[in-house]
């Protein structure tokens, strides 16, 4: 029988060849394995699994807690996207969060301040003497902390301060009302910025599930104000309203709570104040934290 189309022949001298090769990585197998195994210590392969200053931020917060006072003591740890419970990476750290101190992992300035959270979609609109009438709805896509404004485009400038009334829905389905505002008074142009007052605190990723906004506005002349055009829901995934920053490296930072420093600072004996003078890096507070124990 001839060998058939594309095949080669092998002969006595490559089947040794060959089978020296298998036989030597057979041999060598366990010691590769044990080498990948022994090249690092468990704590490197544990900061190449959570990272640094990325991922879960395993070597950023390992720093933050060495000479720690309270070991039951575990910080608030917040991310640029969703919630990840850091405290499993370290086993010797109770479960028990504690927000007096707040560290924050791979955060832009953009996460840390005022931005846009969604752009709104209309799905209703009536006009009436006196009113106009809007129905909205948009997802939020990560964590915020807060929702903290609306940013309202007319399609012209209304000719005199109008009444604006808002309303929040937790979803089409779920008509529970999330928050009412309503402005007075206020002279503006074609643009504004509505301050949320309160606030919508601790809002979580939903996916899919939208909230609905209505909006009314009213005109004291009776005449018919202009419709608005455009909703831009404004809020802050990580506020640090009531914290202090006191250690920054890179995308990474420390805080913890004004409340939690006056009254740690205003003990002598105090041994926080030894391990924040050891952590603060920001030479600002460095200097205004030694003003406090001279």
């Amino acid at each position: 029988m001839t060998p058939a189309a594309g095949s080669q022949k092998i002969d006595s001298k490559n089947l040794l060849i060959l089978a020296l090769l298998a036989a030597s990585a057979i041999a060598l197998a366990p010691q590769c394995l044990k080498n990948a195994l022994t090249s690092t210590t468990r704590d490197q392969r544990i900061l190449e699994t959570y990272g640094d200053q990325t991922i879960m931020g395993y070597g950023y917060i390992r720093e933050r807690l060495k000479g720690i006072p309270k070991p039951q003591f575990f910080p608030e740890t917040r991310y640029p996207y969703y919630g990840m419970n850091a405290h499993v990476v370290f086993p010797n750290f109770p479960n028990v969060i504690d927000p007096r101190m707040l560290v924050g992992i791979n955060l832009r300035p953009d996460d840390i301040r005022t931005t846009v959270v969604a752009e709104a979609a209309p799905f209703s609109r009536q006009t009436t003497a006196g009113s106009h009438f809007s129905a909205w709805s948009f997802m939020t896509k990560w964590d915020y902390d807060l929702l903290n404004g609306l940013a309202v485009e007319f399609e012209s400038a209304p000719k005199n301060a109008p009444q604006i009334q808002a309303t929040l829905l937790h979803s089409p389905s779920d008509r529970r009302v999330e928050g009412q505002w309503r402005w007075e008074g206020m002279e503006i142009s074609e643009n504004i910025l509505l301050p949320l007052n309160p606030s919508i605190k601790n809002v979580h990723t939903r996916g899919s599930l939208p909230f609905v906004l209505f909006l009314e506005i009213k005109s004291k002349d009776g005449s018919a104000p202009p419709p608005v055009k455009t909703v831009r829901v404004m809020g802050v995934k990580v506020n640090l309203s009531g914290y202090t920053l006191i250690h920054q490296k890179g995308y990474c930072f420390m805080a913890l709570k004004n409340d939690f420093l006056r009254e740690e600072f205003a003990r002598p004996e105090s041994p926080w104040r030894i391990y924040i003078m050891k952590h603060v890096n920001i030479q600002k507070i460095r200097d205004e934290l030694q003003g406090r124990t001279s």
